[in-house]
């Protein structure tokens, strides 16, 4: 399976609620993800960034809610 390393656009829309290209750039932005730029101006984003950025932000949230798996003490 050859997956593309970038999500699409419609991924791109729902993570950072905006549908122009320099809103969802400065959404990225203010939500510290990584991106790049295609030829056309509009944000790339890689998979394995977002699914970093995800980790960070949820980890906590799942420790929290005892979502890890991890028994309580």
């Amino acid at each position: 399976m050859n997956e593309d390393p970038f999500i699409n656009s419609d991924a791109l829309r729902a993570v950072t609620k905006r549908g122009s290209s320099f809103l969802q750039a400065e959404k990225l932005k203010e939500l510290g993800i990584p991106f790049s730029f295609d030829q056309y101006g509009t944000p790339m984003v890689k998979r394995s960034d977002l699914d970093t950025f995800l980790k960070v932000k949820l980890q906590p949230l799942f420790k929290k809610l005892n979502l890890d798996g991890d028994p309580p003490a």
